[in-house]
């Protein structure tokens, strides 16, 4: 089964660079248990399988090795651009899809090359537990955190804990425990934590780090595109923004570095923050 999977690299124009993400076309006959075989067995941080959907043009499934997911960003950018390519139709259109998290929306633009996916509004939880506890599974200092941005649980589908410390070289210094993760995160066992800082590169408003949940298989993820979009949540809900779009840079430490383009706009009639996220995405090797 396994010669059925395609790896996408997503958020990137590089076959080695950005997430990448196992791609199941066709997968109706396949069992939950067989998809996660599949998962464990291509070992990457996603695998997606790409149901027919009685509602969506897609119904998309997203397994981790260890466990399946109701959501991943880079796994759903892959997904569908690799459905429209198989059928040689990367042409500027609108695409819905099903998930566990709901129905989303995406759109290509075929000038840009990018895929535009729409996210749940932004959910944000106070982090309340110790701080050092988890500075120490992170292998940093409190002193490192940052004052002004925002430390909170947020979400627009996958619960992560976002971490902003004040500057982005700590990001490559982190030594993550992920298996302390739910000793840490009370509220959220199970979460992940999502690390971030302004960035001084030019074009790059922020760099960031993503690990992996205790429970998720793999320690950490190159480019993150549901933690991207709650990060860019948080950063307009603390302000406070009507909207905000940022350019976030990540998976450099792994050598893998990616580019995602994140928005925020408020809807001023229910205070939620509709989310978005864009990136790029090319055929990568196994």
């Amino acid at each position: 089964m396994l010669d059925r999977v395609k790896k996408v690299a997503v958020f990137t124009t590089a076959p080695t660079k950005g997430n990448p993400a196992g791609v199941v076309l066709n997968a109706d006959e396949l069992s939950s248990a067989e998809m996660q075989g599949i998962a464990k067995k291509v070992g990457l941080s996603e695998t997606v399988f790409c149901l027919k959907s009685e509602q969506s043009r897609l119904r998309l499934r997203f397994f981790m090795p260890d466990k399946e997911t109701p959501l991943c960003g880079h796994g759903t950018i892959g997904a569908v651009w690799l459905f429209l390519k198989e059928r040689d139709n990367l042409v500027s259109q609108t695409i819905t899809v099903e998930t566990k998290a709901g129905q989303l929306s995406l759109n290509y633009d075929e000038l840009t090359e990018e895929l535009t996916m729409s996210q749940c509004p932004y959910q944000s939880h106070p982090f309340k537990e110790d701080r050092a506890a988890l500075c120490q599974v992170l292998g940093i200092s409190e002193t490192d955190l940052s004052e002004e941005l925002p430390l909170e649980y947020g979400s627009t589908g996958v619960w992560t804990l976002l971490v902003p410390v004040k500057k982005a070289e700590l990001l490559g210094k982190m030594q993550a425990d992920n298996q302390l993760f739910p000793d840490v995160l009370t509220d959220y066992p199970y979460a992940s934590i999502h690390p971030y800082a302004p960035s001084q590169k030019d074009g790059i408003d922020y760099e960031a780090r993503h690990f992996s949940s205790a429970t998720a298989g793999v320690k950490e993820d190159p480019v993150t595109g549901t933690a991207s979009g709650s990060m860019v949540g948080a950063l307009a809900n603390s302000n406070k923004l009507d909207q905000l779009e940022l350019t976030i840079e990540q998976g450099a430490s792994l050598g893998k570095a990616g580019l995602v383009r994140a928005c925020a706009l408020n809807n001023q009639s229910t205070g939620e923050y509709a989310i978005s996220i864009s990136g790029r995405c090319c055929l990568g090797d196994f």
